[in-house]
């Protein structure tokens, strides 16, 4: 019996432990391709809570007026350098996108609006911001009078409006910042950014409750791993990960999440963000235009005959009254055939290049001009 016993755990070893070996070796791949979470470094942690933004999360308000910020916490503008000389015409809210990642900082496409309307845009723009944020600088940070704000919504922009910790989503930085989840009443409720101690950081991946209302929490509805024994387990619950599944059924990894009954209910607090972003605008006297900005993904979809993935968010908008300007038509008519990284800085998952950022303001500039008062500030000979 004892003999028979250890025959099996002998066969045991030699067919699990070569296993376990190749298992390891996948994980460690999947980790590098992020695929599986990684408890971050706590090298600075101390630093970034103590001057990380409260509501915001980044950037550091005491850097928001150095380097490429102007004192008003805008990018700066080559053809307005002065903020306080050339009062905006327009307000432009964010993420990389609209601060114009890759790009020099006339050549993002609120630069290129200012030039075409001939008055400053305000580039509010912030890179890593999720649409959520983009609300709450306007709304409660920015006090910017402008006739017209807009508020930039990227496709992937919805996956971060039901995240919290960033870190979940990239394996880099601390990145804590807020969301909004939806109340009883269907109101918007702020979840304001986690205050968590290095000790808390260190064990996140193993208590759910320090971090309610993550999505993206390891081991949840997103397939979110974190890398733990045995790795053949860890490798094979890889498989449910969000961006994993995504690419095996031949879509965005944000397209799941446009779904009127993803689990996550991102599009019922998208839309919810697009309204209180409009009401907030019309009770402060200034008219809002939610702007849509394409990945080389959505343009690559449409080519093909496809519906954009955010359309489901342009129905909500519209039927709350919303004026909505879709990138995605501008894009492709720029494009007139050619293939859709043509408009970015490189193929496969980039920012627009210059030509990108010029294309999204020449389709802003039409619906803006038709509702600037004729005696907005500064006024110059429009020039794109």
């Amino acid at each position: 019996m004892g003999r028979s016993l250890l025959k099996i755990l002998l066969l045991a070893a030699v067919v699990v432990l070569p296993v376990e070996a190749v298992s390891g070796v996948a994980v460690l791949m999947l980790q590098r391709a992020g695929l599986i979470w990684t408890p971050p470094d706590l090298e600075g942690y101390d630093r970034f809570l103590a001057s990380r933004d409260p509501l915001l999360g980044w950037p550091d308000p005491a850097a928001s007026s150095e380097g490429e910020f102007a004192s008003d916490g805008t990018r700066r503008d080559p053809s307005f350098p002065e903020p306080e000389e050339a009062p905006a015409c327009v307000a432009v809210f964010g993420d990389s996108f609209t601060w114009g990642d890759e790009v020099g900082a006339g050549e993002s496409y609120p630069a290129a609006l200012g030039r075409s309307l001939g008055c400053r845009v305000a580039n509010f723009g912030v890179p890593g911001y999720g649409t959520d944020q983009a609300l709450l600088r306007y709304r409660d940070r920015v006090p910017s009078d402008a006739p017209v704000v807009v508020l930039g919504h990227y496709s992937g922009d919805i996956i971060r409006n039901v995240n919290r910790y960033r870190g979940f989503l990239t394996n880099t930085g601390f990145g804590m910042k807020p969301r909004f989840r939806i109340g009883s009443q269907g109101e918007l409720e702020l979840i304001p950014p986690a205050d968590l101690s290095a000790r808390q950081m260190r064990e996140l991946g193993e208590h759910p409750e320090w971090l309610p209302h993550e999505f993206f929490f390891p081991g949840g509805e997103a397939g979110i791993v974190r890398r733990k024994l045995p790795f053949t387990t860890t490798a094979i619950s890889v498989l449910g990960h969000y961006r994993l599944q995504a690419r095996l059924n031949g879509v965005p990894s944000y397209q799941a999440f446009y779904a009127p009954d993803h689990p996550s209910r991102a599009l019922e607090v998208t839309a919810g963000i697009a309204r209180a972003f409009a009401q907030t605008a019309r009770a402060r006297g200034q008219h809002p235009i939610l702007v849509l900005v394409p990945d080389e993904k959505d343009l690559i979809q449409a080519q093909s005959g496809l519906p954009l993935p955010y359309e489901p968010l342009i129905e909500r908008a519209e039927a709350a009254g919303i004026e909505v300007v879709d990138g995605a038509r501008a894009a492709l008519a720029a494009l007139d055939g050619r293939a859709p990284c043509a408009l970015y800085t490189r193929c496969g998952g980039a920012h627009f290049n210059p030509e990108g950022y010029a294309v999204l303001a020449q389709g802003l500039r039409s619906p803006i001009e038709g509702v600037l008062p004729i005696d907005a500030p500064d006024r110059r000979d429009a020039t794109l």
